[in-house]
């Protein structure tokens, strides 16, 4: 976004990201799901948001990875290439997810992400809990247009 402007959503969804998750549906600002949905018509500025989002998670060391999908580019459309970029994001950054990854692939060589499902994502991030400092976000724009 432009330097001053949507800077109310934008410090409102960093600051949600950067709360720890929690199952208390009671409190108003509770990161209940770890789920974050920007929604709106197409046009007004939804990608623009999320490029700002991603800036500033990286400056602070929470973006775990992004993806930004696009309708009109054979490879950012294609659904498949979301949880690959996500997953090699992810063990870049935290050695960790990195050893499990890599076990992983490991105990089964053929592992593509066609047949991985999201199984090799979800798995390895469950164990890892305790070894987080603090939250990472995952950021998908225009999921729609894959």
């Amino acid at each position: 976004c432009m330097s001053g402007t949507r800077t109310t959503i934008i410090n409102n969804i960093v600051e949600w990201a950067k709360e720890p998750a929690t199952n208390d549906t009671t409190c108003p600002r509770s990161n209940v799901g770890n789920v974050f949905w920007l929604y709106g018509m197409p046009g007004i500025g939804k990608t623009s948001v999320a490029h700002s989002i991603c800036h500033l998670l990286h400056e602070s060391k929470h973006l775990g990875g992004s993806f930004f999908c696009r309708r009109d580019d054979p490879i950012l459309a294609e659904p498949n290439r979301i949880l690959p970029t996500l997953i090699y994001r992810l063990a870049g950054m935290f050695e960790p997810y990195r050893k499990i990854v890599a076990q992983t692939l490991r105990d089964d060589p053929h592992l593509t992400p066609e047949s991985a499902s999201g199984e090799l994502l979800l798995k390895a991030l469950e164990p890892l809990k305790e070894h987080a400092r603090q939250p990472l976000v995952l950021v998908i724009d225009a999921f729609d247009e894959c």
